[in-house]
């Protein structure tokens, strides 16, 4: 999936990303994948989350199941804008996604499309921060698929969708993701 975003990429766990002070300004954007619900323990992974995350203007993307982190920590609901994400997910539903913001840089050259993904039942993101980009209609799932937000000096792209190879390889899933990455990297 990432190879096919054609932007270079690196992949690393979230503390080594953290412990690498030397080169962590060097990245255009950060994309998080990951899912931890519980409280961070490690001083390193602190600090990148509640500290340097949105001090500069690197990009943050969040996706799929990282959305869904460090429930209850401030700073992650300010980045989604989704005080609650206790979540229920549902696999391989049909989804019919509409663009809702059809002039966004994310989704140029994208239409509505189909898409077979995991969906998450949760909150929808509420506040005035939040531009919604693509939602859905769909009764297991969250009405807002992919939105925008800023979080101190970045950009930070939200994409609900993107759970397994259903996803990875559906092109206008791949368009809107690579889209996203390339848009929140532009700030900096």
């Amino acid at each position: 999936m990432l190879d096919a975003l054609e932007v270079r990429w690196y992949m690393q766990s979230i503390d080594l990303l953290a412990a690498d002070q030397t080169n962590i300004g060097a990245y255009d954007a950060f994309l998080f994948y990951h899912l931890n619900t519980k409280p961070i323990e490690h001083e390193r992974v602190k600090w990148l989350v509640t500290e340097y995350l949105g001090s500069t203007s690197q990009g943050i993307v969040l996706l799929h199941h990282a959305i869904c982190c460090y429930r209850g920590l401030d700073v992650w609901t300010q980045m989604t804008g989704i005080s609650d994400r206790t979540f229920k997910y549902h696999w391989d539903q049909t989804v019919n996604c509409a663009i809702a913001k059809r002039d966004h840089p994310i989704v140029r050259g994208v239409d509505d499309f189909t898409m077979v993904d995991e969906t998450y039942t949760m909150e929808d993101p509420v506040d005035a921060g939040t531009e919604r980009i693509i939602t859905v209609d769909h009764p297991l799932s969250m009405k807002t698929l992919a939105w925008t937000r800023s979080y101190r000096k970045s950009r930070v792209f939200n994409y609900v969708s993107g759970h397994d190879h259903q996803a990875y390889t559906d092109p206008s899933f791949l368009r809107i993701l690579r889209n996203g990455v390339q848009w929140v990297a532009a700030a900096g």
